[in-house]
């Protein structure tokens, strides 16, 4: 229960940063969520769950408020991929993003920590 209350609120905390910030918020949050947790196993897998978590509900939103999959399409044949590849890219980019984030800055911790 407290790994999903902690997996829900970092979601949270990616979506309003991506949502009023911009994607340049999720290394930052990423960073920072290795930084402080200690007592969690992977911090970067957390991170980088909830990073996608985040963005697939700002991504459903959008898909709610209009048609999300024709203009993956169009973007798609642009870059000459099938639109659920661009939609699989786009949800790829935060998660992996805020995983390694979370790797560095939990390695960034454990080397302040012992000097």
């Amino acid at each position: 229960m407290r790994f999903a209350l902690k997996l829900a609120l970092l979601a949270l905390a990616f979506a309003l940063g991506s949502a009023f910030l911009g994607w340049w918020s999720v290394p930052a949050i990423g960073v920072l969520w290795g930084a402080v947790a200690k007592r969690n196993a992977y911090p970067g897998l957390t991170a980088a769950s909830a990073a996608g978590l985040a963005w697939a509900g700002l991504l459903l939103l959008v898909a709610v408020q209009g048609p999300m999959w024709m203009l993956a399409d169009k973007v798609g044949a642009i870059l000459a991929i099938p639109g659920w590849l661009f939609i699989f890219i786009t949800l790829a980019f935060p998660t992996l993003l805020a995983g390694t984030a979370a790797v560095v800055g939990e390695a960034t911790s454990n080397v302040m920590e012992s000097r």
